[in-house]
């Protein structure tokens, strides 16, 4: 029977959940009625999948709360309902009072659909100690859990806002970026390009072969930095929409390298290149051509930030289940501070000569989703041995037939 108290406390309650901001001091709101004093933990869940057809199998901790204090599950632990015995005992419509299962001992399990907009997206679980909770004010508390639930839910569709507003304003100043990067990187290029064609399209100057012909060298080595850009322009869009063409098949590492090694030549001609590469090194799964562009990427960054006549070494080992490569150099390292932006679209760090090196800043993005496509990851680190940086990046072994 509902009294003029509980009506009163039902009143307070409900405000209070009303003007929660997470769903946890929502819980903490709703666990302050009277008539669950006796409450010992409590669990908000939401399921992988709101519930249309099929009973959800699996949810996740949203809020959880112990009366002690201790044991409370962080948020996000995920779990099958079977492994507490709770399949089969939720329904959509109507709370649920369980009793001896192993998650309620000798207690009494309240379960409670989260409904909001006719979306059943999760549940409540309280358990409560012996002596068994009455049925009759299960009602009562049904009435609180139902607008704590509808509470649950604004929360969620406002971070879920919040965080498209961050994503597009990231997007923005992504594009922002790129569009000033595009601007910075193709003038200097185009600049000389057209200096050099109006010079030798010239009527009043006559210039000699040599002369003629290191103006087209120019030329032409400008022209191979516009085709270099737009490549990594294509690859950057690849991957921000996962439309990057990757042919993972079965390869050897030096077959990679001996494809990629006209490129390593010329771009360590005033280094020294050194490769570790163990003679019984098993197959992986990669596409070569895309492997060897992550290896001349890698290297022509370490050419670039490292001074003249150092080393430059590409190690490999085989870490049982995967490839690892190694690229390092003697240059002045990458800080701490920085790795992890290292790996960021249009990251420029100083090079050798204390300068913001040249290019786009998408070599290390593009390496980093050429080898995640191939199931590998990638990582910034320090040589074992004196300074400089190391960048790893690790492929899976192919399947022994």
């Amino acid at each position: 029977m509902l009294t003029l108290r509980i009506a009163r406390e039902m009143y307070e309650v409900s405000r209070a959940i009303g003007s929660a901001r997470t769903p946890g001091a929502a819980l903490r709101e709703l666990l302050d009625f009277s008539l669950l004093e006796r409450a010992a933990c409590a669990t908000v869940c939401t399921f992988d999948q709101p519930w249309e057809q099929l009973p959800p199998a699996a949810a996740a901790v949203l809020a959880d709360w112990h009366r002690d204090g201790t044991g409370a599950a962080e948020p996000g632990t995920r779990f099958m309902l079977a492994d507490y015995g709770l399949s089969g005992l939720l329904k959509r419509d109507e709370p649920v009072i369980a009793t001896g299962l192993p998650a309620a001992s000798e207690g009494s399990l309240l379960l409670f659909p989260l409904v909001a907009h006719d979306t059943c997206y999760g549940m409540l679980l309280i358990y409560i100690p012996p002596p068994a909770f009455r049925a009759e004010t299960l009602s009562h508390v049904g009435g609180l859990v139902h607008q704590m639930a509808a509470a649950i839910y604004m929360m969620r569709l406002l971070k879920r806002e919040a965080h498209a507003r961050r994503e597009a304003e990231r997007a923005k100043q992504r594009q922002l970026r790129l569009l000033a990067t595009i601007s910075h990187e193709l003038r200097t290029p185009l600049t000389s390009i057209q200096g050099y064609a109006s010079t030798l399209l010239a009527t009043d100057v006559t210039w000699d072969a040599a002369t003629q012909r290191d103006f087209i060298e120019t030329i032409n080595r400008e022209a191979d930095r516009l085709k270099g850009l737009a490549d990594q322009l294509l690859d950057h869009a690849g991957i921000e929409t996962g439309t990057l063409r990757v042919q993972p098949q079965r390869t050897s590492l030096r077959h990679v390298l001996e494809l990629a090694a006209p490129q390593l030549h010329v771009l360590t001609a005033r280094h020294t290149l050194v490769m570790n590469i163990p003679p019984m090194l098993p197959d992986v799964t990669a596409d070569p051509e895309r492997l060897g562009q992550v290896i001349v990427n890698l290297v022509s960054n370490s050419v670039k930030y490292s001074p003249e006549q150092t080393q430059i070494t590409i190690a490999a080992h085989n870490d049982r289940r995967t490839v690892r490569v190694d690229v390092s150099d003697e240059g002045p390292g990458i800080p701490p501070a920085e790795q992890r932006r290292s790996l960021e679209p249009f990251y420029q760090a100083e090079n050798s000569t204390g300068h913001s090196a040249s290019g786009a800043g998408l070599g290390l993005t593009i390496c980093k989703g050429i080898v995640e496509a191939q199931g590998g990851r990638i990582w910034l680190g320090r040589p074992h041995k004196g300074q400089g940086a190391r960048i790893s990046f690790t492929l899976p072994v192919c399947d022994v037939d």
